[in-house]
């Protein structure tokens, strides 16, 4: 009888060792289990350490996990980089995060039209809809 298997963590590991198992094995079994952890990069599938959250609790923990991934013994592997974020203008998203970056004492981020991005990135054809922003503490954990 083929036994269940147990991932544990839905990160890009998890998540990409129960993708493989379920390539190779159709029918088996699995479960994919994950509990939130502070120090994870980020709280999606990505190893971008954002800085900036809608929800203040999570943007606390943001900000404990960049001091610590700075400082730990992992920090060779910490690349802060930045990072440019477009949103709606005017968006309920860009409002909230201004609200906690005050609450936490930090300074509020420059806003831009799409030639901040172009800054970065060169010309772009994106409407003039949108908002940029450049999050300088925005990194990346390069394993």
């Amino acid at each position: 009888m083929a036994r269940p298997v147990l991932v544990v963590g839905a990160g890009m590991a998890g998540t990409s060792a129960s993708l493989h198992i379920w390539e190779r094995n159709p029918g088996k079994q699995q479960s994919l289990v994950c509990h939130h952890q502070n120090m994870e990069p980020s709280d999606d599938y990505s190893k971008i350490v954002r800085a900036d959250y809608v929800n203040l609790e999570r943007m606390k923990e943001a900000q404990e996990a960049q001091r610590t991934w700075k400082t730990g013994s992992w920090a060779q592997h910490y690349i802060e980089n930045g990072r440019v974020v477009a949103y709606i203008k005017d968006s309920e998203a860009i409002t909230s995060i201004d609200r906690n970056r005050v609450r936490l004492g930090l300074d509020l981020r420059q806003r831009g039209n799409k030639e901040l991005l172009e800054t970065y990135y060169g010309p772009t054809s994106l409407p003039d809809t949108l908002t940029f922003v450049f999050n300088p503490e925005d990194a990346v954990v390069d394993w």
